[in-house]
């Protein structure tokens, strides 16, 4: 995929107190396949050498719905924009399903600094709010007690497990956990916090 065929995005430049959040470019992947070969940061996602971690099958799912406002955002520091700390994400579930799911990967070096809580409630604020999304999903491994913790402090609740079309291989049952637009906009407001500045076409 070639930068001059990337499909116009629709997401905008997102904002916390720490952090800015903009849609991935192609740039941008050379930083996520490197989180996708350490183990550590891959231990409870998939084996590393996974065919849909590869560069190729990365930047396929990247690009494929930014037309609808639904994609990866990168994000750095705000004191450091040029600086990569990891990612989240907003994108269709398997194909059989309507379900958006939220994901969220970041290198170990940044883990335990709560940029995964800030930068994904973001993304939800933005998603329950100007995309006016009515639900969102969140798969995860039973045992990722971390991404368990985010999920709860987030307001997601716990269903029957299942698999994700995206983490083992072989799948594996992963923690289900869905958001209801009313149930996030109980404890939050939607419309908090702007966009930073539209992105650049």
């Amino acid at each position: 995929m070639q930068t001059s065929k990337m499909p116009a995005t629709t997401q905008p430049i997102l904002a916390t107190d720490r952090l800015i959040l903009r849609p991935r470019t192609i740039e941008d992947l050379d930083h996520v396949i490197a989180m996708n070969s350490d183990p550590e940061v891959m231990r409870h996602i998939a084996p590393v050498g996974t065919a849909f971690m590869s560069r190729e099958a990365v930047a396929k799912r990247s690009f494929t719905h930014v037309d609808r406002g639904l994609g990866y955002w990168s994000i750095s520091p705000r004191e450091s924009p040029g600086a990569l700390l990891g990612y989240v994400a907003l994108f269709p579930g398997a194909p059989a399903t309507a379900q958006i799911e939220l994901s969220y990967r970041f290198e170990t070096r940044h883990w335990g600094r709560d940029y995964t809580t800030e930068a994904a409630s973001r993304l939800l604020q933005h998603g329950f709010g100007p995309l006016d999304l009515t639900e969102v999903v969140i798969l995860t491994h039973p045992l990722n007690a971390a991404s368990l913790r985010l999920a709860e402090r987030l307001g997601f609740q716990r269903e029957s497990d299942r698999c994700s079309w995206l983490m083992g291989d072989p799948h594996f049952l992963c923690a289900f956990f869905r958001l209801g637009r009313a149930g996030w906009l109980a404890t939050h407001d939607a419309a908090a916090a702007p966009v930073v500045t539209p992105p650049v076409a």
